[in-house]
């Protein structure tokens, strides 16, 4: 199945130990999985790390802490 056909989750605070588990989670039950971050050094290796262990998760920025 493609992503395009996928159900869509966002995880905030993916980079942490409750995001990344249930970035994973969420990846093994078949959604297209997007990690929210800040901080885009730390996400891009957060993201590479995942991608070795076999996880293809986007990341995306943003503060959900900010409303503008």
């Amino acid at each position: 199945m493609d992503n395009n056909n996928k159900r869509v989750a966002l995880v905030t605070g993916a980079t942490g130990g409750l995001g990344t588990a249930m970035c994973k989670e969420l990846y093994n039950d078949g959604y297209h999985v997007l990690g929210n971050y800040r901080n885009k050094a730390k996400a891009d290796e957060w993201q590479a790390q995942l991608k070795a262990e076999g996880y293809a998760i986007d990341i995306v920025e943003g503060d959900v802490c900010d409303f503008e």
